[in-house]
């Protein structure tokens, strides 16, 4: 099945280690997301995997009140899953 749970998140893992060692943005992952096949629901997957892998992701936010809000993903370790 094209959308199944286990696709989609064989598909976030892929794009996250993908981006391993490196600070990325957001839509950098969800690029990498679709490209290894994630078809939809890219939030509530990349929400599931800094559920599953805190310690593999890290969320920095750079914010300058009135002007803008900067999201870095930081994928400090690989992650090894037999999903």
């Amino acid at each position: 099945m094209q959308g199944s749970f286990r696709v989609q998140m064989r598909a976030m893992v892929a794009a996250i280690n993908a981006n391993f060692g490196a600070y990325t943005t957001v839509p950098e992952i969800k690029h990498s997301f679709v490209y290894y096949g994630g078809s939809h629901s890219f939030a509530k997957f990349f929400d599931t995997a800094l559920e599953k892998y805190p310690r593999h992701i890290e969320i920095i936010y750079d914010r300058a009140p009135g002007w803008y809000t900067s999201v870095i993903v930081h994928v400090k370790k690989e992650i090894i899953s037999n999903l």
